[in-house]
């Protein structure tokens, strides 16, 4: 099955993130990949591990950029990424030199899991070197044996920490690209039969059903079977969105596509239309129970980011209590906002204030002049947890362009302190524990 266009819309909306397990070791580290200062592309770039004392441990040297998200084994002996090829890359937290697996021909922004015991990883993606399908590949660290499965059928979504994946399976009759893919703003001329038959298929209600993988190999758990209709809205889950000990949540999209016609000259013209609903988050346990709460849109300020209007902007990592932070959405200093799972919010505080791109730098010492404030102030974005202090590491640029990696504690009784500051966001990835 290609990918649908809807399954792609939905992730363009969700940002699927795969995120490291929350298991609390003994210690508290950020490894963080790329020289603060130096050329993003082309040379190799050093692997650095910042402990939680402020001293810091250099591990190895690695070359490219890592297309997904940096993901630690469960004994945090490796940290594991994905090239925009589809190579695999793992690091060694002791110093040994950086391993490559598998072969390439995966597009970039695959997932990434761990088997429970660390000693296999598994990366999932559209394969792209013969023809387009989904496939995931299995790599076993002792030998580096690698071994690739077709996945077109059932389409990985995300992961448990234990490794196991999320997978949806949609009808054989769906439809491919080749009718979805389409520009909603160009009008095309139809004949009417033609016109009938793709309002028939909108009509048409189709399969989808989402699984996890047994436990030790056995039979997958159905969590969700519906027959829903293009026309009347396909509920999609569309990716991970956060992954933790005990929990990993999916975000799911509505997606509708209509259809619209008009006469132009004497001809019948049409375009489709397709639009989003409010999205939802299922939180899915290893056992397969459930629950699925609405999700949270926001826009920043009055204005979009790059381009990309309102979002949703889901919790990146599971905290202990099952809590989840954001960005938040309405306040124009897009404080960093805590959110239960049951969606009650309170803001993230730093020194008595919500803590916003200003409040952190100047809590780091940062010169008044230098932090930023005001509409066109850039953000804090949360990019991991660091279970070992319950802490947020959060990125953060000033007014001089300057970047900061801070440590934000999540109980608000401890400040912010630096893991690293760069000249400008010349990072390969960056993981925390």
């Amino acid at each position: 099955m290609n990918t649908s266009r809807a399954a792609r819309a939905a992730l363009a909306v969700l940002g699927p993130l795969a995120l490291a397990a929350a298991a609390a070791p003994a210690s508290a580290d950020v490894l963080v990949i790329g020289d603060p200062n130096g050329p993003l592309e082309g040379s190799t770039r050093p692997v650095t591990l910042h402990l939680g004392d402020g001293t810091s441990r250099p591990l190895a040297r690695v070359t490219g950029v890592l297309a997904s998200p940096l993901v630690p084994s469960p004994d945090r002996r490796f940290v594991a990424g994905a090239s925009p090829n589809g190579r695999i890359r793992v690091i060694a937290t002791d110093g040994r030199p950086p391993r490559t697996f598998g072969l390439p021909g995966l597009s970039g922004g695959a997932g990434l899991a761990w088997s429970r015991d660390g000693a296999r990883i598994t990366v999932w993606g559209p394969e792209t070197r013969r023809r387009r399908r989904a496939v995931t590949q299995t790599c076993v660290l002792a030998t580096g044996a690698c071994t690739i499965a077709d996945a077109s059928r059932t389409t990985p979504v995300g992961a448990l920490a234990d490794g196991r994946l999320f997978r949806l399976a949609m009808d054989p009759a769906f439809p491919d690209s080749s009718l979805l893919d389409q520009d909603t703003t160009e009008w095309k001329t139809q004949t009417a039969a033609e016109i009938a038959q793709v309002r028939r298929l909108l009509r048409r209600r189709f399969r989808l059903t989402l699984t996890l993988d047994g436990r030790d190999g056995g039979p997958p758990i159905v969590l969700r079977r519906v027959r829903q209709s293009l026309g009347r809205g396909l509920s999609i889950p569309a990716g991970e969105l956060g992954r933790g000990a005990g929990s990993t949540v999916l975000g799911t999209v509505p997606i509708r596509y209509g259809l619209r016609t008009r006469h132009r000259d004497g001809r019948l013209q049409s375009r489709p239309t397709l639009t989003f609903g409010a999205p939802s988050l299922l939180r899915v346990t290893p056992d397969g129970q459930q629950r699925s709460v609405p999700g949270k849109q926001f826009a920043f300020g009055d204005g979009d980011l790059l381009g990309l209007g309102p979002l949703l902007l889901p919790a990146f990592a599971e905290a202990t209590n099952g809590d989840w932070v954001t960005i938040g959405g309405q306040r124009k200093d897009h404080a960093l906002v805590r959110t239960a799972f049951d969606g009650r919010t309170s803001p993230l505080l730093v020194g008595g204030r919500p803590a916003s791109a200003e409040v952190l730098l100047s809590a780091v010492g940062v010169p008044a002049k230098d932090t930023a404030s005001g509409r066109e102030a850039s953000p804090a974005f949360p990019i991991d947890y660091e279970s070992a202090t319950d802490s947020l590491i959060v990125a953060v640029d000033d007014r001089r362009g300057r970047g900061y990696v801070l440590r934000v504690p999540l109980s608000g009784g401890r400040p912010p302190t630096v893991v690293v500051k760069h000249a400008q966001w010349q990072f390969g990835g960056v993981a925390a524990w």
